[in-house]
């Protein structure tokens, strides 16, 4: 019944149409005419016969066109056919009907004979309008399939989902988001336990889902009701992606753009992914966020993959930020002592040494409760201002050699010992410039090393961290665990396998 309802209303919208590019036509003949000829009482006599005859002649003209679109399935069959074809369909029948009825009236003098000028304007009229309205409401259903289709995201998220959340950056990430007053959803499989998480069980803002986000079924689930998502989960450092190189490509690669490609499908315009410094590898130069990336590890390459991916993916759907890190330091709900101002502050607390290979290599730090709040201001400013765009995160009063780091801390634990070791085996050497951020998102710390150097060494003595070699607190370490082992078996080679988010 709605299809019937439907070609009568098409029906009848063709039958107004010829009707008013017939009547165009008598109007512009008439007026072509009066401007040529200016006979007395002409006028009144020309209006009287072309509305006779449009009066008399417009039904057969109505009736010719709409017999013959329906005959060549304009009203049914032709609306599964492309446009250029509907267009040619309904261009035959306008011209079909046309010569029909300025011939016609050659072959019976029955009705008054319409002037030739008239139907050729007709015709031309009439094409235009027919095809003109068919071309507009398919450009109009277009516009509005793409408004619909086109998410209406506020630039403003409130519901965030943290990927990753429970390790070193993401639990005080999320403690920093839980006071600022956003809903957040946490995907960890909790490979490090819950102990950064745990107080947070019971706040009404967190949800907790417990997965892999190599798992199709746990990604979809959890991204339902999310504003934007922050991609924090991945194998990281270099000795961690090394033990398994086909382990860490799956979690810090192949598993992100699976992730991009559904938040696309929600809608969801926001992902903002943590990335590093080390993609630029070894450079004697001050580099920024254009400069040559230079990966001497597998995490950097990773990375680097990961980043192309997403900006290859950008579009008016969907809007990656890029953040990459500078070396992190500091205390976290979740310690590290695979860091190098923690490690090294450890040493010179519990064992009076600060053991440095090589020495001359420079790195960018940054505290992890400043990472923590970059990815905050990422999440909140503009989109506009970062969609697409790839910041360093760090700020250029904190490139160190290690050598000056090893000064640093023994000036602030002047007992510790500083001992020079052989070459480094990390090749990794790079000054990175952080004006962007800070022109673009207003970005300065607000820790500097000393301030991490003194967190280490309080809680350190407090016994508030009991054993920093434990490998917990340490991603190669735990990796290289024997009871770690069995939980590096990929979902998509074995759906059941235990799940790995870090």
């Amino acid at each position: 019944m709605r299809l019937y309802r439907s070609q009568l209303i098409r029906i009848l919208a063709d039958i107004v149409l010829v009707n008013v590019g017939l009547l165009l036509a008598f109007g512009l003949r008439y007026v072509m005419v009066m401007v040529t000829n200016d006979a007395p009482g002409l006028a009144q006599q020309l209006f009287s016969d072309y509305r006779h005859q449009f009066v008399t002649t417009s039904w057969i003209l109505t009736l010719l066109t709409v017999a013959l679109f329906y005959t060549f399935g304009v009203y049914h069959h032709v609306r599964a056919y492309r446009q250029r074809f509907k267009v040619i369909v309904v261009i035959q029948g306008v011209a079909l009907s046309h010569l029909i009825y300025g011939f016609g009236f050659y072959l019976a003098s029955l009705l008054p004979n319409p002037p030739r000028g008239v139907v050729v304007l007709s015709w031309v009229f009439s094409t235009l309008l027919l095809v003109g309205v068919r071309i507009a409401r398919t450009l109009y259903r277009a516009f509005e399939e793409h408004e619909r289709a086109t998410p209406v995201v506020s630039d403003q998220p409130k519901h965030v989902l943290v990927l990753g959340g429970a390790g070193y950056i993401g639990s005080i990430l999320i403690r920093q988001l839980l006071d600022a007053g956003y809903h957040v959803r946490l995907v960890d499989s909790l490979m490090y336990g819950d102990r950064a998480i745990r107080a947070l069980y019971s706040h009404p803002q967190f949800e907790f889902v417990k997965g892999d986000f190599r798992h199709i079924e746990t990604v979809v689930r959890s991204l339902a009701g999310m504003d934007a998502v922050i991609h924090l989960g991945a194998i990281v450092g270099d000795p961690a992606c090394a033990i398994d190189a086909d382990f860490s490509t799956e979690i810090n690669l192949i598993a992100t753009r699976m992730l991009a490609e559904a938040c696309k499908g929600y809608g969801i315009r926001r992902f903002i992914f943590a990335s590093t410094c080390s993609v630029y590898g070894a450079s004697n130069e001050t580099l920024d966020e254009r400069s040559a990336l230079n990966p001497v590890s597998l995490y950097a390459q990773t990375k680097i993959d990961s980043e192309q991916i997403l900006l290859r993916m950008a579009d008016a759907t969907f809007a990656p930020t890029i953040l990459r890190f500078a070396t992190i330091y500091g205390l976290s709900p979740r310690p590290r002592f695979d860091l190098v101002v923690n490690v090294l502050t450890a040493k010179a607390v519990r064992e009076g040494k600060i053991t440095i290979f090589g020495g001359d290599q420079w790195r960018p730090f940054v505290h992890v409760a400043d990472a923590a709040r970059s990815l905050r201001l990422a999440l909140e400013a503009p989109l506009a201002s970062v969609g697409g765009e790839v910041f360093n995160v760090g700020s250029d009063e904190q490139n160190y050699t290690i050598n000056q780091i090893g000064d640093l801390i023994q000036a602030l634990i002047p007992s510790a010992e500083v001992i020079q070791q052989g070459a480094d085996v990390d090749k990794r050497n790079y000054r990175v410039s952080f004006a962007k951020i800070k022109r673009v998102l207003n970005f300065t710390p607000l820790h500097t090393v000393a301030d991490g150097v003194h967190e280490i060494c309080a809680a350190l003595e407090a016994g508030e961290i009991d054993d920093y070699y434990d490998a917990a607190f340490n991603n190669y370490k735990y990796l290289t665990a024997e009871t770690t082992l069995v939980r590096l078996e990929s979902p998509w080679r074995e759906q059941h396998a235990p799940a790995l988010i870090s």
